[in-house]
C-alpha cells in the first residue's frame, strides 16, 4: 500500500498495492497518479465519495475531477456489473490531468487528444500527451454544445483529435457520439480530427477497453 505523510503526521493510506499494478499495467507512473490525487477506497468511502446513501457493492480506484466543486469523484470499480461509477444529477466534467514532464512527437506537440475515461487520459500524460477525458463518449455535452467545464480548454482554433476505443468501428452508439462531440467541437471554433486504433480480434469480441 503507498502512502503519503501528512503535516509530518501519521502516514495516510492512499492507492493499495492492487491499484498500483492497476496503473501501471496501464502504463501510469505512480507519481503521475498521486499527482492526480487517486486514492483506493473501499465500499463505505467510494460511497461517501460519490454522494450515495449506501454503500458500494465493492471498494475502487477513487478519481478526482480537479476544478470541481463539491469535487467530482468517478470510482473504478473492483468488481460488480459497472465498471465506473460517478455522482448521480451532476453534469459530467472534462477530466484534466495534471502536468507531467514527458516528450512526444513534435507534429502532436501542442494538440488535444480526447480520449473516453480518465485513466486513459493520464496514460496519454504518461507519454507527453496534451489529453483530456469524457466520462463515457456521449458524455459533456450540453444541449448539443460543448458544456461549460470545456471553457478553460479553450478549443477555439486548436488541433482536437478524438481518439475512442477500437470498438468505434462496430459500434453504432459510439460513432454517433463521436459525431456529436466533432458538431460541437467545430461549432466551439476546434480544428478536429477523429483517431483510430486497430480493431484487434480481441478488440471486436470484447467491445471497448476497461482501462
Amino acid at each position: 500500500m503507498m502512502t503519503t505523510m501528512v503535516n509530518g503526521a501519521a502516514p495516510r493510506r492512499r492507492i493499495s498495492d492492487e491499484h498500483v499494478e492497476l496503473l501501471r499495467v496501464r502504463g501510469i507512473p505512480i507519481e503521475l497518479a498521486e499527482a492526480a490525487g487517486l486514492e483506493s477506497a473501499d465500499a463505505t468511502v467510494a460511497s461517501k465519495l460519490l454522494g450515495y446513501p449506501n454503500p458500494c457493492s465493492s471498494g475502487g480506484l477513487g478519481i478526482p475531477y480537479p476544478g470541481t466543486h463539491p469535487t467530482y469523484w468517478r470510482i473504478r470499480m473492483d468488481r460488480g456489473s459497472s465498471r465506473y461509477l460517478c455522482p448521480k444529477g451532476r453534469p459530467v466534467p472534462v477530466y484534466l490531468p495534471p502536468p507531467y514532464e514527458a516528450t512526444c512527437a513534435d507534429d502532436i506537440t501542442n494538440s488535444l487528444v480526447v480520449v473516453e475515461a480518465p485513466l486513459k487520459a493520464l496514460a496519454m500524460a504518461a507519454a507527453g500527451l496534451n489529453a483530456v477525458a469524457l466520462g463515457g463518449v456521449a458524455t459533456t455535452l450540453d444541449a448539443g454544445a460543448l458544456n461549460a467545464t470545456w471553457a478553460p480548454l479553450g478549443v477555439r482554433g486548436r488541433d482536437v483529435r478524438i481518439l475512442f476505443d477500437a470498438n468505434r468501428a462496430t459500434n453504432e452508439n459510439v460513432r454517433a457520439a463521436e459525431t456529436r462531440l466533432v458538431s460541437a467541437l467545430e461549432r466551439a471554433g476546434a480544428v478536429v480530427r477523429i483517431c483510430s486504433l486497430p480493431l484487434t480480434d480481441l478488440a471486436a469480441t470484447r467491445g471497448p477497453t476497461t482501462i
